[in-house]
């Protein structure tokens, strides 16, 4: 299947933008309406202060960019829309309808989405890579998960395709795959450098016992070291056979010897987990009134359910300044009449990407020199880049669970300029 402009979001006001090389390009004049909430969300790569207005001249990208040619760009959208599980299909469909709405702002006619459907398996990922190349695709977007990207990067790297897929699994990334997505890694060392900042130096952790624990706990025990600091204990648990108790009291008999207590896991487990913290018997006073140690969590708490539980009130997490995603999700929900899946702003950051990329002539767009550049892009969860090893790298705030809401302690940085690559 092939789009240029879906019809089911042509009455939808223009909101949008992307940053490239480190120059602000203000896609349509999107910003107009919003302009109050795109300048709080802060800058980007060349340290500019807010957004221009107006159409975007092809000076600011350089020599080799110019207006469109008239050639066809082809760049294939892959997503598992039939897959088996219902949950799935449902994010998939929210981040292909993201990417639609992103291909619309950018209304370039030179640009044709070719959507693939991976059927949820590795063979379909395949077989649905090799047709997309086969019909001239130069950019793959997508699969979502780790193994299809690796099926679709064994078709793609031979022909010189890049893909930029949706997997948090670091383990796929490299040789031309490029991970658009949110990795523990990035959250993980984001919270602890902040926690270490407020002068805490001792760490405890309680992760689920499944993969995303494993890389947690992994992550966590590096930074941790490589920052000087000290971990004490990773307890593991079920939430799901309702084994949690145990850890807890582990974790509440250490409540003199730690500052900070990382908890990877979301709702609902982690307010039953804040409630038993909260209960116990540690003496201090610390987040809710509860033990006398700072709770820190990972991207998995940025679900606004959280905020009702007092014993999370003062807890830290790392997360995408909301301003910005807080634009997307409005636009999202007046155009499909339903709120977006937590990850569909990754398909209107991969489309935004590689249409800004695209005015590139032919052999010079989507090269990893584009795709690398340390200056890094602007989207709709902030500034990112990535690196020569296909990992991202993002710029996060550190927000505050209250009972409002949650409140940026920390904002995420203007600018990649200065920083290690």
């Amino acid at each position: 299947m092939s789009i240029t402009v879906e019809g089911r979001v042509r009455e939808a006001r223009h909101v949008s933008f992307a940053l490239l090389a480190g120059t602000w390009l203000v896609l349509a004049g999107l910003c107009t309406a919003l302009l109050a909430a795109c300048q709080t969300t802060g800058g980007g790569g060349g340290g500019g202060g807010g957004f221009s207005l107006g159409a975007p001249s092809p000076q600011m990208l350089g020599r080799d960019f110019g207006a469109p040619t008239g050639e066809k760009i082809k760049i294939a959208l892959l997503l598992p829309l039939s897959n088996k599980d219902p949950k799935v299909r449902t994010i998939a469909q929210s981040i292909k309808e993201a990417a639609e709405l992103a291909l619309f702002d950018f209304n370039n006619p030179a640009i044709e989405l070719v959507q693939k459907d991976t059927r949820g398996t590795s063979a379909g990922a395949r077989f649905a890579a090799e047709e997309a190349i086969n019909e001239g695709a130069e950019l793959i977007l997508g699969p979502l998960r780790a193994q299809a990207a690796s099926a679709v990067g064994q078709v793609a790297q031979p022909r010189s395709v890049p893909v930029v897929a949706f997997s948090s699994t670091e383990s796929v990334a490299g040789n031309g795959i490029y991970l658009l997505s949110f990795l523990p890694s990035v959250e993980v060392q984001r919270i602890v450098e902040f926690t270490i900042s407020r002068g805490m130096q001792q760490f405890a952790a309680l992760v689920p016992a499944h993969a995303y624990g494993n890389v947690v706990a992994g992550d966590l025990t590096r930074i941790v070291e490589e920052k000087g600091a000290t971990l004490f204990t990773v307890e593991r648990f079920d939430a799901r056979a309702g084994n949690i108790d145990q850890p807890v009291a582990k974790i509440a008999q250490l409540s003199e010897r730690i500052d900070a207590l990382m908890i990877a896991e979301g709702d609902p487990a982690l307010r039953k987990i804040a409630q038993g913290l909260g209960a116990s018997t540690v003496s201090g006073t610390g987040v809710g009134g509860g033990p006398g140690f700072q709770l820190i969590g990972t991207g998995l708490w940025n679900d606004p359910a959280i905020a009702s539980e007092p014993a999370l009130h003062g807890a830290w997490f790392p997360a995408p300044a909301p301003g910005t995603r807080q634009v997307f999700e409005q636009r999202f929900t007046t155009t499909y009449g339903r709120p977006p899946a937590a990850i569909a702003s990754l398909g209107y950051d991969a489309v935004s990407l590689a249409a800004a990329l695209a005015r590139a002539p032919f052999g010079l767009r989507f090269t990893p020199e584009q795709l690398t550049d340390p200056n890094g892009f602007a989207g709709v969860d902030g500034l990112f880049r990535f690196r020569a090893d296909g990992r991202i790298e993002r710029s996060l705030a550190v927000l505050q669970v209250t009972g409002q809401g949650f409140q940026m302690v920390d904002p995420p940085r203007q600018s990649f300029a200065g920083t290690n690559f």
